[in-house]
């Protein structure tokens, strides 16, 4: 029972989120989004302050991004289905595919000490800040001490535990749709 009302929680503070960036509007208003949903999608709009103007060109971009890490993967998939969201969403959803924000370089180096059991300068003669980031994971350059230069990719500080979460609340509401789609 405990599992439902997290399940639940990460939904709703991921509705508020998409919310105040009024990234849920248009979703509530296409014509292909289930009746049901759109009366779910409005009742949390409501709850949540109201309709809202999206911000500027990449509300709903920004929005998945804070919403989190299987938030953006899911994003980055309906990027590609103008056939399941309206056009204006696909857009802007594409942002997700071109820019992520790199997570801070002391949680980098953190993440390489832990792997290696020592600091890095006994791994590395340089650690480049990050060349790229994505969603799981962002990648730095490195030279190792014998002077080959590599590139090392690292996941994002707790991303494990975070897509278990989100992953299993998405199943829960996958299974509550098919309830209700079922009905």
């Amino acid at each position: 029972m405990f599992r439902v009302f997290a399940h639940i929680y990460r939904f709703g503070r991921a509705g508020a989120i998409l919310s105040r960036y009024g990234a849920l509007n248009d979703l509530a208003d296409h014509a292909a989004t289930p009746f049901f949903i759109k009366i779910w999608l409005n009742i949390w709009i409501a709850i949540c302050g109201g309709r809202k103007p999206r911000a500027e060109g990449n509300g709903l971009a920004v929005g998945v991004e804070k919403a989190g890490p299987a938030y953006i993967k899911i994003g980055q998939f309906f990027a590609t289905r103008s056939d399941l969201v309206p056009p204006a969403v696909c857009e802007e959803l594409r942002k997700l595919q071109d820019k992520v924000p790199p997570f801070s370089q002391e949680s980098a180096l953190k993440a390489v000490e832990k792997a290696f059991g020592r600091p890095v300068s006994e791994v590395f003669t340089d650690f480049s800040e990050p060349i790229a980031a994505a969603s799981v994971a962002q990648v730095h350059f490195a030279t190792l001490k014998n002077g080959e230069r590599i590139a090392v990719k690292i996941l994002r500080p707790n991303i494990r535990a975070l897509f278990e979460k989100d992953l299993a609340a998405f199943a829960f509401g996958v299974r509550l749709l098919d309830f209700f789609i079922k009905r």
